[in-house]
Order: structure tokens, then C-alpha cells, then sequence
């Protein structure tokens, strides 16, 4: 029996905002890096913050069957699928004070999510993996939903995080046994 590709799924997103890799709209290497460790201190998230490879990390947030999905028996099963990529910037006290430097940190979080959203939802940036592993994504991109950010706050010396964080969703077509 086949399984959906998931791991490949993560793999192609981590590639595309990783690496560089896409043959549209690809976002260039190093803007951002999968650093976004959640098991890392906040100590440690906020030193990885203030880099200027941006980290992120992406997760798949919820499954559901297709509408448009055949019968359970058939040799095709469509799913629905949600998709998080969150980035995370240090920000230190005096940017949260100023309002002039705060309001440079968002445009470039907000830049950020514009490369984001064009990298991820142009076709066939999502095809396969670097290694040629195909990821079933159906149509080779996601479907953006929308974009948010937050400042989270540290505890002790002021400085905080401001988190972006971006919903996709995309189809995933999987073709189990038929026997």
C-alpha cells in the first residue's frame, strides 16, 4: 500500500525557502535557514533570530479528505491539507519603543511573506524534492490563505520575537494498493 508523501511534502517547502531551489520565483539561498527549533531555549531562538538568514520552520497543521476525493476503494484518494511556515526575528527593546524601527521590521517581515507566498504557490516549484522524490502536491504548489504576525515576549531583559506566521493549504493525491 502507498502512502502520501509527507516527509517529501516537507522536504520540497524546506528546499524552496531553504536553498533556493524552484525554477519560478525562487527566493534566494540564504534569506532564510530551517532553524526554528522548537526543542532549542529561548535564549538560543532569540540569538537565532537576529541573524540575517531569517529561521523558520514548516509544519503540516491538518488533513481532511477531498470533495473532490473518488470512492475509498478506488485507486486515487485526494486529500486536503494545511501547511505552517512561521519566521521568527528577534526584536530587541529599543524596536519595540521606536516606532520608526518597528515599522522597518515589519515591512521587512511583511516582504518576507510576499517571497514566501510566490515561491510556495508557483508551479512546479513543489513537484519533487531536490533528490527527485515527488511529493503528490497536486498542481505543484500551494494555495495561499493569509499571513499574521505577533510579538512574542521574552521574559528578562525586554527583547522579544515577531513572528510571521503563513497558512497554505494544497491537495495531496495518493494512489493506494487496489488489492
Amino acid at each position: 500500500m502507498a502512502y502520501g508523501s509527507y516527509a517529501n511534502v516537507l522536504t520540497a517547502i524546506r528546499e524552496v525557502l531553504d536553498d533556493g531551489t524552484g525554477s519560478l520565483r525562487a527566493i534566494a539561498a540564504g534569506r532564510f535557514t530551517d532553524d526554528l527549533d522548537p526543542s532549542v531555549d529561548e535564549a538560543e531562538r532569540q540569538r537565532r533570530g537576529i541573524r540575517s538568514d531569517k529561521p523558520f520552520r514548516v509544519r503540516i497543521t491538518g488533513q481532511r479528505r477531498h470533495p473532490a476525493s473518488p470512492p475509498i476503494l478506488g485507486s486515487v484518494i485526494l486529500y486536503e491539507i494545511d501547511v505552517e511556515v512561521t519566521v521568527s526575528r528577534t526584536v530587541a527593546t529599543i524596536e519595540q519603543l521606536d516606532a520608526d524601527t518597528f515599522s522597518v521590521l515589519e515591512a521587512l517581515a511583511w516582504e518576507d511573506a510576499d517571497a514566501i507566498r510566490q515561491a510556495l504557490c508557483t508551479p512546479p516549484n513543489l513537484e519533487s524534492t531536490s533528490a527527485s522524490a515527488a511529493t503528490g502536491i497536486v498542481g505543484d504548489h500551494l494555495r495561499y490563505i493569509d499571513s499574521r504576525g505577533k510579538v512574542v515576549p521574552i521574559q528578562g531583559d525586554g527583547a522579544g520575537r515577531y513572528e510571521t506566521i503563513h497558512r497554505f493549504s494544497a491537495g495531496l493525491k495518493v494512489a493506494p494498493a487496489t488489492s
